[in-house]
C-alpha cells in the first residue's frame, strides 16, 4: 500500500470512528448531551463550538494538502509515514474520548475518567508531534503558503484539543 493510500486509510476509517462514535454515542444516549458539556456553559459552550469548527476546518486543510498537494516521489518516506501514524494515535484517541466520558456519567468509576482524560492527553501530545514533525519535515509539498496554511490548521486544532478540551473542559468537569 502506497503512503498516500494508507494516509487516506487512516484519515477515512479514523473520521468514520470519531465522528460515527459521536453520532452513535449520542443517539444511544441521549440523555447525556448536556452532561458531556461538563461546566462549559452559555457563551463559552458556543465559542467551543465554533472552536470545534474551526479546528475540523485546520485538520482538514492539513489532510488536503498532503493528499492532494505532496508529492510523494519526492517525500520523505520515513517522515510520511511518522506523520500517518501520529495522525492514526490522533484520531483513535479521539475516538474514546465520547465514549469513555459517557461511560464515566453513567457509572462514576474512577478508571472510566482515567480513560477519558488520558484520551485527551493522548491526542494533545499526538497533535503537539504533528505540528512538529510537519513542520520540518519534507513531504514533497511545493506550495510554501499551503505548507504555512496546513501548519497553522494543525496548530488550531492542537491548541483545541489542548487547551479547550484537556485543560479548560477537564478543570470544568465535575467528577464525582
Amino acid at each position: 500500500m502506497s503512503n498516500v493510500s494508507l494516509f487516506t486509510s487512516v484519515n477515512v476509517l479514523g473520521a468514520i470512528l470519531v465522528l460515527g462514535g459521536y453520532v452513535i454515542t449520542l443517539m444511544i444516549f441521549p440523555e447525556y448531551r448536556t452532561a458531556l458539556w461538563g461546566g462549559v456553559k452559555g457563551t463559552t459552550q458556543s465559542l467551543f463550538t465554533i472552536s470545534m469548527l474551526l479546528a475540523a476546518a485546520g485538520y482538514l486543510v492539513f489532510i488536503f494538502a498532503v493528499l492532494l498537494k505532496s508529492n510523494p516521489n519526492s517525500a520523505n518516506t520515513e517522515a510520511f509515514r511518522l506523520i500517518t501514524c501520529l495522525s492514526l494515535i490522533f484520531l483513535l484517541a479521539s475516538a474514546i474520548w465520547m465514549p469513555a466520558t459517557v461511560a464515566y456519567i453513567g457509572k462514576q468509576h474512577v478508571f472510566l475518567w482515567i480513560l477519558a482524560v488520558s484520551s485527551l492527553w493522548i491526542t494533545a501530545a499526538a497533535l503537539i508531534s504533528l505540528v512538529v514533525l510537519f513542520s520540518i519535515s519534507d513531504i514533497g509539498i511545493e506550495s510554501s503558503k499551503l505548507k504555512t496554511a496546513s501548519i497553522i490548521g494543525l496548530i488550531y486544532i492542537t491548541f483545541h484539543c489542548l487547551v479547550l478540551d484537556t485543560i479548560i473542559w477537564v478543570f470544568k468537569f465535575p467528577v464525582r
